[in-house]
């Protein structure tokens, strides 16, 4: 997440810029290259921008743009990384001009995300520009409104035969600053199940433990399964503590049914 924040703040600075010092009616279009190479360096991957540019300044800064894609590494089963059919961002004006990047609302229209791991047993989505992504709590960054509309999330690992597909995911995040913390809310359907889900994080830039909670539930069923409890970095190691509730009339039949599809 921190990673495509960046990606929109620096894609937001770049054309924000040129706006404020061109007049309105330029033609982005002729710039796609330019703006691609830039978000390049941020996200590690090679990006292309098939479709048009439009940037308006007033009543508020509006950013669009069309058919984005951020392309796979080789050795990846699909072509690209991410890609989204329409990108729309509205960001307020006055923050902006004092370098603060405050995210009114942002839109990805049909998202479709493949994340993997390669041959070489690295993920795909850790091959990003260490500079940036470690530098990412430098970021006055605040989101509003982050939504994705139908997005559609697949995991594989081909060495283990595992594919998983998360499709019709519709969400709301919010975020306070680009290491959190967040919030969400949404559903989405995997294996033909549907779910429904609610998260909040702490802030994952403190050097503390952070404080995460979780609630999962299947809407025709009722069933719910939480998570409340904490995220650390030990070293090289993740750990997560708390506690796992189930509620439901028939959660064992949920499971069944989540398992029988597999």
């Amino acid at each position: 997440m921190n990673r495509i924040l960046i990606a929109v703040t620096a894609l937001l600075v770049l054309v924000a810029g040129g706006v404020l010092a061109a007049p309105e009616f330029i033609n982005w279009n002729r710039y796609r290259a330019a703006i691609s190479a830039q978000v390049e360096q941020v996200v590690g991957h090679p990006v292309i921008i098939a479709g048009d540019i439009d940037f308006a300044v007033l009543p508020q800064p509006a950013l669009s743009v069309s058919g984005v894609h951020i392309v796979n590494p080789d050795g990846a089963t699909a072509p690209d990384l991410a890609s989204v059919a329409a990108l729309k961002i509205r960001v307020a004006f006055l923050p902006l001009l004092r370098g603060n990047v405050q995210v009114r609302q942002v839109v990805l229209v049909n998202p479709v995300v493949e994340l993997e791991i390669l041959p070489s047993g690295q993920p795909n989505w850790s091959l990003v520009a260490a500079e940036w992504a470690e530098g990412a709590s430098s970021f006055s960054l605040s989101f509003d409104s982050f939504i994705t509309q139908n997005a559609t999330v697949t995991f594989r690992d081909p060495v283990k035969g595992i594919v998983e597909t998360f499709d019709k995911v519709n969400a709301e995040v919010i975020a306070d600053s680009v290491v959190g913390p967040f919030y969400a809310d949404g559903v989405f359907t995997v294996r033909g199940i549907p779910f429904a889900f609610n998260l909040a994080t702490g802030d994952f830039g403190l050097r503390r433990p952070t404080a995460l909670r979780i609630d999962m539930s299947n809407p025709d069923s009722g069933d719910l399964a939480g998570f409340t409890g904490a995220w650390e970095k030990q070293g090289e190691t993740d750990r997560l503590t708390g506690s796992l509730r189930v509620e439901g009339t028939d959660f064992a039949g949920t499971l069944r049914e989540f398992f029988r599809a597999w």
